[in-house]
């Protein structure tokens, strides 16, 4: 069975709260993986995030390794994939004349096209009126830095962006508390997550995260070959991480505090690569 979560605001879903998808908040992701525990008890999961869900994703993992929480009993492990570990130096990145071009501009207009979809709503409008800050102010955002200071902060309860960077951020976060396997996918190039962002002196001290750093990949991509057709590596490595789990789990030499078997089954081909 495979279940999925759409961010807040997004998937064509009509907000129902002046609240959007926010990195340092994982109370929904706590939710729908509560939920299914109590729906499907005894079965075990592998949980994945991509870009910003994976920043949800590792935020709840050290937030519930940190205090030690049973919701995570069933869950075999977990995969990121081009996740942005320091915001500060994304948000450095996508300001660089090139990428602010190529993707920062870009990416401020879809947020605006989201927030103007909501808008159109004359209940959620409604909801906005006796808020202490102008929800409209994002459309005149020209970067995703004042998108975010403007609304994704304080809708979320932080003063500014640098605030709510800093809540979401991961190279500060007891990383070493994750206690399923985590497994890592980012590409040096990626603009969103810079290599020089990852933190592999802190990542190394961790027994239960294996970064894999490819030199290509950009955000998402990670394609393969002149011409790219069918699975590209980011599928490869997620299909061979999970059967290499569940392998393991059904054979009975599970052990979420052991991984070197797991990381070992699912990236031997990394090496040809």
């Amino acid at each position: 069975m495979g279940a999925g979560r759409k961010l807040l605001g997004l998937g064509g879903l009509q907000l129902k709260t002046p609240r959007v998808c926010c990195a340092a908040d994982t109370e929904d992701l706590e939710f729908v993986i509560s939920h299914l525990k109590s729906k499907q008890p005894r079965r075990c999961a592998v949980v994945a995030g991509i870009s910003l869900g994976g920043i949800i994703l590792t935020n709840f993992l050290c937030k519930m390794g940190e205090v030690k929480s049973d919701i995570t009993d069933d869950i075999l492990g977990a995969a990121i994939i081009s996740t942005p570990w320091d915001l500060f130096k994304s948000s450095n990145s996508l300001e660089q004349p090139l990428n602010r071009l190529l993707f920062n501009r870009h990416l401020t207009k879809l947020l605006q096209n989201v927030l103007k979809e909501h808008l159109s709503s004359d209940q959620f409008q409604e909801m906005t009126l006796k808020l202490p800050y102008d929800i409209n102010s994002g459309l005149n955002s020209s970067t995703v830095r004042e998108f975010d200071d403007r609304l994704i902060a304080p809708m979320s309860g932080f003063k500014d962006c640098n605030e709510y960077y800093s809540a979401a951020t991961l190279h500060t976060k007891p990383l070493y508390k994750i206690n399923v396997p985590l497994l890592c996918l980012n590409a040096a190039d990626d603009p969103f997550a810079p290599g020089e962002s990852i933190p592999f002196e802190l990542l190394s001290r961790c027994p239960n995260v294996a970064m894999v750093l490819t030199k290509h990949g950009g955000h998402v991509g990670f394609t393969e070959g002149l011409f790219p057709r069918g699975a590209g590596l980011m599928e490869k490595v997620l299909v061979q991480y999970t059967q290499a789990l569940f392998e393991q789990w059904s054979q009975g030499k599970y052990d979420s505090s052991s991984t070197n078997g797991v990381y070992g089954k699912c990236c031997h081909f990394m090496e040809k690569s």
